[in-house]
């Protein structure tokens, strides 16, 4: 445990030190907290927690989240029956389909996905707003917006070819994902 400001309370801290370079001090204020957002959504997609000098007892049964699991399964079959591409399928393999996805969060500028990548997840927007950009001979532009509803990489899902474009987060993006071998196990099945 590192000395910290929850050490010296009685908790337990680990501090970091980010170090980054701004050349342009006239958006120091905004541009640090660009670099602090991007931290937090990295942070928050990977299951890390930034906690509040807070002490919460909660107590509940197992019914309580086992009607949790089961509301939130409720919730992504709903997701996946209209996509596209998911919505031919038969219940019992939206509801395996919704067994193993995931849900990911984006912040506004985020890259989601970056042109060139291996594309082994298909992304579908439940909230929120992307940008899909593909390389000009002069820069970078946007040829698509999606919301939610939407979805992309599906062609990368099924063929395993690499992502044919950046799409990046205009808003703060609520994502359901499915990945390769979850995908491939409910066809298989």
């Amino acid at each position: 445990v590192a000395e910290g400001a929850g050490a010296r309370d009685g908790g337990s801290a680990i501090e970091y030190e980010l170090l980054f370079f701004i050349d342009d001090f006239g958006r120091a204020f905004y541009l640090e907290g660009t670099v602090r957002d991007r931290v937090y959504y990295a942070l928050a997609r990977r299951g890390f927690e930034i906690p509040y000098p807070t002490r919460s007892v909660l107590m509940q049964t197992a019914g309580d989240a086992e009607e949790r699991r089961r509301s939130e399964r409720s919730r992504l079959v709903g997701v996946l029956g209209g996509i596209d591409i998911v919505r031919p399928l038969p219940d019992d393999a939206r509801a395996m389909l919704a067994e193993r996805a995931t849900t990911k969060v984006y912040g506004p500028g985020e890259a989601i996905v970056r042109k060139g990548d291996p594309s082994m997840e298909l992304f579908i927007i439940e909230r929120g707003v992307v940008g899909v950009e593909v390389s000009t001979g002069t820069g970078v532009a946007e040829v698509a917006q999606l919301d939610a509803g939407h979805c992309f990489g599906e062609m990368g899902l099924v063929t395993g070819e690499v992502r044919s474009a950046t799409v990046r987060a205009k808003t703060q993006c609520h994502l359901v994902v499915i990945d390769h071998d979850a995908f491939h196990d409910m066809l298989a099945s």
